[in-house]
């Protein structure tokens, strides 16, 4: 987003794929990754998935690779706290598809992007959370196929 509003000739579209202008980041949250780690590693409030996800891909999710030091994982919060580009979204002008989980629980604000950029292709996919892509690969593949193929 921040490509394609700092140098709109280099983005010929935009595929956001769990992304947000802003972000939502409880204080508890934080409060949790700075003094309880593993505990806010198994939170089920801040887990990536759905409910309907299947077991074998939380495994392999959660198998992908070492997790980020508790410490990684704090800064990041603090940063996405502090992301906050939703009153620009207008100045977009490029092709947009958005693409997220119905039940992705990070990024409420994924909806800001309905509102502030009314020319984009939106989809929510059910049964997927943040990890919308592991989730459900093949909606995922044919919404960023059929958008493609629009671009010519």
């Amino acid at each position: 987003m921040e490509l394609a509003l700092q140098r709109p000739e280099r983005a010929d579209a935009l595929i956001l794929i769990g992304a947000a202008p802003e972000f939502d980041v409880p204080p508890e949250r934080v409060d949790l990754m700075r003094n309880h780690s593993a505990e806010a590693r198994t939170d089920r409030r801040w887990l990536p998935w759905s409910d309907a996800t299947p077991a074998e891909v939380r495994t392999a999710y959660m198998s992908a690779g070492p997790a980020a030091p508790s410490e990684v994982v704090l800064s990041d919060l603090e940063a996405l706290a502090r992301f906050k580009i939703t009153g620009l979204l207008p100045d977009i002008a490029c092709p947009v598809l958005v693409i997220t989980g119905a039940e992705d629980r990070y990024i409420d604000k994924i909806r800001l992007e309905r509102q502030y950029l009314p020319r984009a292709r939106y989809h929510e996919i059910e049964s997927a959370g943040h990890i919308v892509m592991w989730e459900q690969p093949e909606a995922t593949n044919r919404l960023i196929g059929d958008f493609l193929d629009t671009l010519g």
